[in-house]
Formats: structure tokens, C-alpha cells, sequence
């Protein structure tokens, strides 16, 4: 499976909507992410204790997601662009059904391993100024996820995502989010099976715990 980049973006923490909170939501397009030490250079979250570290180093958000919301969202179609969900690769071919946990994936120089699908807040609502946004993609298991690091490097706008290696075809990422978020662990079985795995990121477990 192969998929092409749509656009690239870092942030780094600013006063979000008019100084009502500081965010690393805003992020602004760049021609290619470095990483460097396992880290995302020029980017940075403000929150620590729900947004960043080791395993949420780089996001990964598909154009296809954008396309369902302006379709649902016709209004404000024209907010729905490629970095405007606060992701660092937007990318076309490559969706939350295709894509599970520990999944590893090769971009230009680069080696990640897929840790945890994003769970998205209420920034989101208010970043497009329309609450019901952050409930769609929810609900249709469409919000993105991370990756950790396994090699660092160099991604351009010109490389290819492709993967490299699957361990569990049955754990993709729009099921995690669709069984834990909205069916709140109604699937016993799935549920330990994810629980199981040690590519999940540590803090998306213990939420699992809690």
C-alpha cells in the first residue's frame, strides 16, 4: 500500500482564537519535516498531559476526511484544507480503514510505527467555529493517528508513504476509534486483544484502563 503527500505542516504553541487560550493547534505549511533525536524540529505541543510525546510525534490526518466534511458541512466547505485539523502529513491514498496499530511505515528517510489514533477535542469545533465537526469525524472513525519514531531523517513533499510492515490486520485504526470512543468497549474481545499489544501507546492504554 502506497499513498502520495498532500502537504506538510509544524506549529509551535500561540494564542489560539483571539488570546482565549495558548494551542499548538495552528500549524503552517513547509516544504519538509526534519527529525532529528526522535523529535519533530519546529514543532511542539503545549498541554503536555494530553497532547505530545514519544508516541505522538508525528500525526497523520488523510485528505479523503476533508472531502466527507465539506460534503457534510457545504457552509464552510472552504475552512476544510489540508493542515486546518493540525496534523504534520495530510496525505491521499492511505485512510483510518487501511491503516492499524503497529503498522510500520516508511516516508523518504524516514521509519514511524503507527501508536494510537487521535482522540480529537473540542479545539477542533471551535478552530472551524461550528460545533458537530469533531462528533462526525468521531463517529465515523475518521480522526487520524500518531506515529513514534524509528528512524529519523527527511520528509519531503515528493516522497512516497508506503507500507512497510503489518502485525495486526485486525486492530486498524477506524475500528479502535469506532469500538472505543463511540461503542465505549461494547466488544470484549476487541478490546482485550488491544490491550494486548505493546505498540499501543502507553497513555492511550491507560485510558483504556480508566
Amino acid at each position: 500500500m502506497r499513498a502520495k503527500i498532500k502537504g506538510l505542516f509544524i506549529g509551535r504553541p500561540a494564542p489560539f482564537k483571539r488570546d482565549q487560550f495558548i494551542s499548538g493547534y495552528k500549524k503552517n505549511n513547509v516544504d519538509l519535516l526534519q527529525i532529528k533525536d526522535s523529535e519533530l524540529m519546529g514543532d511542539a505541543a503545549f498541554n503536555l498531559k494530553y497532547h505530545g510525546g514519544a508516541d505522538r510525534v508525528v500525526h497523520h490526518f488523510p485528505s479523503e476526511n476533508y472531502q466527507l466534511l465539506k460534503d457534510k458541512f457545504p457552509h464552510i466547505a472552504d475552512l476544510f484544507l489540508p493542515g486546518s485539523y493540525a496534523e504534520n502529513i495530510c496525505s491521499v491514498g492511505m485512510t483510518e480503514e487501511q491503516i492499524c496499530v503497529g503498522d510500520i511505515i516508511r516516508i523518504g528517510e524516514v521509519l514511524l510505527e503507527v501508536s494510537e489514533p487521535r482522540n480529537p477535542c473540542g479545539v477542533i469545533d471551535l478552530n472551524f467555529g461550528h460545533s458537530g465537526v469533531m462528533q462526525f469525524l468521531l463517529s465515523g472513525g475518521r480522526c487520524g493517528w500518531f506515529y513514534r519514531v524509528l528512524q529519523d531523517g527527511i520528509i519531503k513533499t515528493t516522497d512516497t508513504i508506503e507500507l512497510v510492515k503489518r502485525r495486526y490486520p485486525k486492530l486498524s485504526i477506524k475500528d479502535i476509534l469506532l469500538k472505543v470512543k463511540v461503542e465505549k468497549g461494547a466488544d470484549g474481545d476487541f478490546m482485550r486483544e488491544l490491550m494486548g499489544i505493546a505498540e499501543l501507546s502507553a497513555r492511550y492504554r491507560q485510558g483504556l484502563n480508566k
